[in-house]
């Protein structure tokens, strides 16, 4: 068997490929010493020469190399995460050749973008907590006080910061508190929070989400709107159930994510373990497995195997669609980036396109590499963009 490499060497080999002037760095120089660092080195430059054949000259097969390096190197439970880093690789590799297949392809009538890193995305300082009484608090450091204060004695909230999160801490309890609290996450934020029985959830933009301050014996529930990633501690005589508009998801124990917008769709993706997910009306629970995303829409259901990554790469910190509409594409841009769209031909929603970017890049290099493809152009308007031909 082979060796499996960490997170942090793969950023390393990362870092490499992308600057090779660094190769002099005394870092660099002493992580080249270890002969599996190079052989890692060596798989990721065959990536760059797999993205450097194209398919009728047009379009590199890129992820068929990443699926054969992904056989190779990880885990099957931890390559959701490497996928991020291998695709990284693929980014720098593709940007340092100059934006080669940035133009449209006839032939897979879609468009692939690779979008540069530039941290420069503001992140919101807008998120808020709903208390039980209504009384709403803005989660920043100066409110810290104020929020301690407001909290169950028998609860104390490790970090307020937006970069953080709110961490519920039980101690002993002579019954269970009835609080309900609801964390809302504007356009342009995301949030984190670990709720009274461990479990972690990472909470999307335009999100909102309520949950009690102190589970109940018999079951875990909690409401969302909007988008969010559930590490779910197991506890099997307490199931744990996610409440949305349309559709109940129950687990015991697991990883997977829930989008529920404002829309009529909902989606539930299954990262690993197991859930089953049911239309109220419906007594009949549909069970899922990893890898696999129950679609519900016009009070129905319907199961297929996914790629998890298109699905919870936002958490990951990217943004990552294959083969996908533009309409949905902006949708999903203008949550984060807190801009409205407006199409002159209507058509142009249903293009498609391959893209992958950085969370934190500045949405005009996100503009610059969409116009630069010459099959739209994108005007920005401040607050709004405006799409035409």
């Amino acid at each position: 068997m082979g060796r499996k490499y960490n997170y942090v060497d793969i950023d390393f080999a990362v870092r490499v490929l992308n600057h090779p002037e660094l190769i002099d760095n005394e870092e660099m120089r002493l992580w080249l010493r270890d002969e599996g660092h190079c052989r890692l080195l060596e798989e990721l430059r065959r990536v760059r020469e797999g993205s450097l054949r194209t398919v009728d000259g047009l379009r590199p097969d890129v992820n068929l190399e990443w699926e054969k390096l992904s056989r190779k190197l990880f885990r099957k439970r931890m390559l959701r995460v490497y996928r991020i880093a291998m695709a990284t690789a693929c980014i720098g590799i593709l940007i340092s050749v100059g934006w080669l297949w940035s133009r449209p392809s006839p032939v897979m009538q879609e468009a692939l973008v690779m979008v540069p890193v530039e941290e420069d995305h503001v992140e919101s300082e807008g998120v808020t907590l709903v208390l039980n009484d209504g009384e709403e608090i803005r989660l920043n450091r100066e409110n810290e006080a104020l929020l301690m204060q407001r909290l169950p004695q028998t609860f104390k909230v490790l970090s307020t910061d937006s970069l953080g999160g709110l961490v519920y801490t039980p101690q002993q309890l002579m019954g269970k508190s009835e609080e309900l609290h609801t964390l809302k996450v504007p356009r342009g934020g995301e949030y984190f929070v670990i709720l009274d029985d461990g479990t972690k959830v990472w909470l999307n933009s335009e999100t909102e989400f309520r949950y009690p301050v102190t589970f109940e014996d018999e079951r875990r529930v909690v409401e969302l709107s909007g988008e969010a990633y559930f590490q779910v501690v197991r506890d099997e005589k307490r199931p744990f159930i996610v409440k949305t508009r349309g559709l109940q998801t129950r687990v015991l124990g697991t990883e997977f994510n829930v989008q529920a917008y404002l829309t009529d769709k909902v989606n539930v993706t299954l990262v690993n373990g197991r859930v089953a997910v049911k239309v109220p009306e419906d007594s009949r629970e549909i069970l899922l497995k990893p890898n696999e995303n129950a679609l519900y829409s016009q009070g129905k259901v319907r199961v297929s195997k996914v790629d998890v990554m298109k699905f919870i790469s936002w958490k990951e910190g990217y943004f990552y669609y294959d083969n996908e509409r533009l309409e949905d594409i902006l949708t999903e841009l203008g949550r984060w980036y807190n801009f409205t769209v407006i199409y002159e031909d209507l058509e142009l929603k249903e293009l498609r396109f391959q893209f992958w970017a950085d969370r934190k890049d500045a949405f005009r290099k996100v503009l610059e590499h969409l116009n630069e493809m010459k099959k739209l152009k994108i005007e920005d308007q401040g607050n709004c963009i405006v799409v035409c031909r």
